[in-house]
């Protein structure tokens, strides 16, 4: 009966390590996960910006040319939001 309270035990203690294991393992790949998103944020945002700023001045100098590059960009930004998400 010793025996098997042993191997019941050390049993435990086996699933025990290898769910810590696991937990951690999970825990590594949020914060992986969570690193990626800031660093894609991030990397549109200063993507976006000049896009933003060109537009704006564009539209400054005549409202026709603003609105074209806006749709242009707008079209350009399609294929870029696509390949984000995917």
């Amino acid at each position: 009966a010793a025996q098997g309270e042993d191997e019941a035990t050390s049993a435990a203690a086996a699933a025990a390590v290898l769910e810590r294991r696991e937990s951690r393992r999970q825990a590594e790949k949020a914060a992986q996960l969570q690193r990626m998103g800031l660093n894609t944020a991030i990397a549109i945002s200063i993507h976006n910006f000049p896009e933003g700023l060109a537009t704006f001045v564009a539209t400054l100098v005549d409202p026709s040319v603003g609105a074209t590059l806006a749709i242009a960009i707008g079209v350009h930004n399609i294929p870029e939001g696509l390949c984000v998400a995917l």
